[in-house]
This record gives C-alpha cells, sequence and structure tokens, in this order.
C-alpha cells in the first residue's frame, strides 16, 4: 500500500524556496521531508487501492504544475488533484507528499485549469478548499469537483460477490465569492444576484432573458455580462 505523507505547513515550501526565483520542487527535496510530520498510516481495516474501483483524482497521473504562493513560484512540480479528499500530491524523487489547501497558495496551474484557494460555506461551517476558478476579474466564479466514496455493499442472498467499495463522481457545485466574503454555493441564481455589490437591476434582467440556470455555461455567460457592465461604470 503505498505511503502517504503530510506537509506540516505549505511555509515550509515557501522558506526554502529562498531567492524567489523560479524554480523546480525536487531541487528541494531533502530539505522538505526534514520538516514533514511522521508519515500517516492508514486505519486498520481499510481497503487498499486494489479494492477500490474508480479513481478519487481529477486525472491520475502527475502532471507538471506551476504553483504560486503569497512569496514566491515554482515551476515544474509534478501534481495532480486528489478530488475526493481535497489536497494536492505531488512527487519528489519517488515519494508522494500531500499540500493541504493553505491560505498561502495564490494560484495553481495544473492540466491546464486554474485552481486557487478560497474560504467556503460548507454547510455552515468556514472551510479553505482548492477550486476551479473560473472568472477572478470582479466577483469570483468557481466550481468544485465532487467525488464521492461509496462502501462496499454486501452480496445479498443468490449473489456470488460483493459490490466493491467505489469512487463515483458527482454533480460540480459552483460557487460565487465576493471579496472579503467566504464562497457561497449557487443553487438559485436569482437569489445570488440579490447577494452581488452592483448591478442587481441589469444582472437579473439578463438572466430572465435569457433563462440563466446554475450550470458552468449558462453561468459564464452572465459573468461575461456583468464583467461588461462593471467596465463601462
Amino acid at each position: 500500500m503505498k505511503l502517504r505523507f503530510v506537509l506540516l505547513s505549505s511555509f515550509y515550501i515557501i522558506h526554502f524556496i529562498g531567492s524567489g526565483q523560479s524554480r523546480n520542487l525536487s531541487y528541494y527535496g531533502n530539505n522538505l521531508r526534514d520538516h514533514l510530520l511522521i508519515k500517516q498510516q492508514d486505519m486498520v481495516g481499510r481497503v487498499t487501492n486494489d479494492d477500490i474501483k474508480g479513481s478519487p483524482y481529477y486525472v491520475d497521473s502527475f502532471s507538471a504544475s506551476i504553483v504560486n504562493t503569497i512569496h514566491t513560484l515554482y515551476k515544474g512540480v509534478p501534481m495532480r488533484y486528489n478530488v475526493h479528499d481535497d489536497y494536492m500530491e505531488f512527487m519528489d524523487n519517488g515519494t508522494t507528499f500531500i499540500l493541504d489547501p493553505k491560505i498561502e497558495i495564490r494560484k495553481i496551474i495544473l492540466n491546464d485549469q486554474i485552481f486557487s484557494v478560497e474560504p467556503y460555506n460548507d454547510h455552515g461551517k468556514i472551510r479553505l478548499g482548492f477550486f476551479f476558478e473560473l472568472d477572478s476579474i470582479g466577483v469570483k466564479l468557481l466550481k468544485k469537483k465532487v467525488i464521492r466514496f461509496q462502501e462496499r455493499i454486501p452480496a445479498k442472498a443468490l449473489q456470488g460477490t460483493s459490490t466493491p467499495p467505489t469512487y463515483v463522481p458527482a454533480a460540480d457545485i459552483f460557487y460565487y465569492r465576493i471579496a472579503g466574503q467566504a464562497a457561497q454555493p449557487i443553487h438559485n441564481v436569482k437569489k445570488m444576484i440579490e447577494n452581488f455589490p452592483d448591478h442587481k437591476k441589469e444582472l437579473s434582467s439578463m438572466a430572465n432573458r435569457h433563462k440563466i440556470k446554475s450550470n458552468e455555461k449558462d453561468l459564464l455567460q452572465l459573468w461575461e455580462y456583468y464583467n461588461k457592465i462593471s467596465i463601462k461604470k
């Protein structure tokens, strides 16, 4: 079973980059290992990767990424996004490390997508999470991928085998974030527009004319219109 390691804090990424120049993270691999917590063992009885169907990752393979922190920039970091657990994994000299969503991270460019770390409302609790950044000119439009884990289903009478545990993709959740506030899920476009800082009448009119729904295509159209009228202001 693959051993997993947890970063103590993304502060150490910032500290060891030193000069502020863009470098490859693997160059600092030994230094980073000195500041890791003890590896986390899997819980007793937890299924192994071989038992599970599906995948918790946005893309299974590691791809070169760019990581922009509040102090500096990393280029060429082998990384992948674990959607189910909402963290990034990166490779260093054959070992996998975990990068949790930290406020020190500005942007991560991975698999032709821009990820940002945002505070968001998760059923009444404010958490930090990785989001796909769809628009960030004014009010941010964000997308959160969802992959759920379905436990093993025991075999019923007359069935030969049980149903294996499975990672199951679910519908994307879209969020909007006004500056200084936590990101909020978009359940109702009309109610969302009521919370916008400006141009509420114009946005409501446009949403009614074009029958805007809370899907990516429609929301991008609404944000394009919002940015256009905001620039003219």
